[in-house]
């Protein structure tokens, strides 16, 4: 885990070259479903709320190419997973229209923290089960595609994000997950 942590840490540090670029700060609200059938829904009757603040700042600009890094931290409850915490860098490519339409994709890399949703429990020294840690970390590999609309200081957006996390249980070491969300973005600096 210390080496998905420095690899999180090394994608964070790319804000160091992007100092005199534009940045923006947002903010997004999802739904998390769990990718496995017969639990696979992107649109569930039940919401499993997730709300991420980021940041993001680019890279390169040309034209109508846009080439990006965020930074995320994203919390989530789910009724089978449980509730956690992701921390996620990434690098994206922004795709831009005359009229202030855009696509766009991010391909990233972070670290979940997470409490399952069962209780886990082990056998004792004695031959009775107690309760066992349940706080969890594991590695986040995400995949995100989006379109928006950009008018002025303000970005309206949405985005679907696939996700495998490793290592989830013995039975089942990846967990893929989508998260389906709708946000805002501020143009805070342009330095």
């Amino acid at each position: 885990m210390r080496l998905i942590t420095l690899i999180t840490l090394l994608l964070l540090t790319s804000f160091v070259f992007a100092q005199k670029k534009t940045k923006y700060l947002y903010f997004q609200a999802a739904d998390k479903s769990v990718s496995l059938y017969p639990f696979y829904k992107v649109i569930d009757k039940n919401y499993h709320p997730a709300f991420s603040l980021g940041l993001e700042g680019e890279l390169r600009n040309k034209n109508k190419s846009v080439m990006f890094y965020t930074a995320e931290i994203t919390w989530y409850s789910h009724a089978m997973l449980g509730a956690g915490v992701t921390i996620n860098s990434g690098i994206g490519f922004r795709f831009l229209t005359n009229s202030g339409f855009f696509v766009e994709n991010i391909f990233g890399l972070g670290t979940t923290i997470f409490s399952p949703a069962r209780k886990s429990y082990q056998l004792n020294n004695n031959g009775e089960y107690e309760p066992k840690n349940s706080l969890r970390i594991m590695l986040a590999i995400p995949v995100d595609i989006g379109v928006g609309y950009q008018r002025g200081a303000f970005a309206f957006y949405c985005r679907y994000r696939y996700m495998l996390e490793y290592p989830y249980i013995d039975i089942l070491p990846f967990i893929p997950t989508s998260l389906l969300s709708v946000g805002v973005k501020y143009k805070i600096s342009k330095l």
